[in-house]
Parts: structure tokens; sequence; C-alpha cells
């Protein structure tokens, strides 16, 4: 059974990562093409984590739609319009064969937005959605 964390930051990982062609396989494999590619296999988040999930040791959450990197948080709201489902990323973990994954939220709340005061919020919101996956 493979072991899954929860969590909000990520700089650990340069820690645990430390040789740079370990990140470059990581980045270059997955870039931006899920976004960019007209390739329905590129655009499917579930076949990057069984490809990538043993090998990146860190998968950075956010809601998202299939028209760009979104960040949004995991509300009832954002759930609506994103892509993302939290039952399809622990199977596609699972099915990868990696023994133990961190997965840490990459929500933004960039300073324009109107919604900024939300931040805590949608974050205790994001943690409760995902606890229905990850028990760690």
């Amino acid at each position: 059974m493979t072991k899954i964390h929860l969590g909000v930051n990520c700089n650990f990982a340069v820690n645990r990562f430390t040789e740079p062609e370990v990140w470059t396989e990581i980045v270059e494999e997955v870039g931006i093409r899920y976004v960019n590619s007209q390739n329905c296999e590129d655009r499917n988040p579930y076949q990057w984590i069984g490809k990538l999930g043993a090998k990146a040791g860190v998968i950075h959450l956010q809601q998202t739609n299939k028209k760009a990197s979104q960040h949004w948080p995991f509300t009832d709201e954002y759930n609506r319009k994103g892509v993302i489902r939290g039952e399809d990323v622990v199977q596609a973990i699972e099915e990868s064969g990696v023994k133990e994954i961190f997965c840490v939220f990459e929500i933004n709340h960039k300073a324009f937005y109107p919604i900024e005061e939300q931040v805590i919020d949608d974050i205790r919101k994001s943690v409760d959605y995902w606890r229905k996956y990850i028990k760690d």
C-alpha cells in the first residue's frame, strides 16, 4: 500500500531530490504539455501521475480546468468547474507503484484577486476535501 502524505509546503523536496538531473527529468517530461498539447493522453493528469508517480516523490495539488493551470482551491465552487478528482488521483498514485509520495497544495491567491482574504478558509476546505482520500 502506498503511503501518501498531505501538506501545504513543498520546500522539503529540494533536500529530498538534490540531483539536478532528477528535477530536469521530471520537469522535462511533464512541462507545460498538459495544457498546450493536442494529444489527449498528454492532457490526462492521471496518466502523468501513473507514469511519473514513482519518480516524482511530490505531487502539487491544484484544482484546474483543461484551459490553463488555474491553481484553484478544492472548494465546492471550484470542484464543480475543475477536472481534478481526489479518488482518481489516489488511484493513479497507487497504480504508479510508488511506495511513498507527498501531495502538497499549490493553491495561488494572487494579490489582485478579490477573494484574497479567503485563502485560509479555502485551504481548510481543500484539506477537508482531500482528507476523504488521504488519511495521513
